[in-house]
């Protein structure tokens, strides 16, 4: 489990960069999203909120507001994902779209409708990466 987070932790310091150099997307966001929608538990939280820091630490950003917003999206996920089926693309999609659209004012990024469906359509490539990172060995010979 240590190896999973340790990696996550490179997945989303690699995403931030790629976020504040390359792409103008919001790559961390959708790992965090990802990760919210897979994982239950305090560990999401903490998760989010390290995500948050390192994206800000990367960015030049004032520490901990991208992590507030993390968390509150973690928050909100771990609350309807037990009302709804999370896993499913019918409830992904449209609340990646809400909450890129949020982000984008938060951020006082331009408000792009093509920026933003690309963001929204990136969500279907990292629900099975992340997906990927925290499977169990199911493989394993069960006495």
């Amino acid at each position: 489990m240590i190896m999973r987070i340790f990696f996550f932790l490179l997945l989303v310091l690699f995403l931030a960069f790629l976020e504040a150099t390359i792409v103008a997307l919001h790559l961390v966001l959708l790992a965090v999203i990802s990760l919210g929608v897979w994982l239950s538990g305090l560990g999401v939280f903490f998760l989010a909120v390290f995500a948050g820091l390192i994206l800000d630490v990367v960015k030049g950003q004032t520490w901990g507001v991208s992590s507030l917003q993390f968390l509150v999206l973690a928050l909100i996920i771990s609350l309807y994902k037990n009302r709804f089926q999370a896993k499913k693309l019918w409830f992904v999609l449209p609340l990646t779209l809400i909450c890129v659209v949020v982000n984008n004012l938060l951020s006082g990024g331009v408000f792009s409708i093509v920026k933003i469906a690309i963001n929204t359509g990136l969500i279907i490539l990292f629900l099975p990466l992340v997906k990927l990172m925290i499977k169990k060995d199911e493989n394993k010979l069960k006495l």
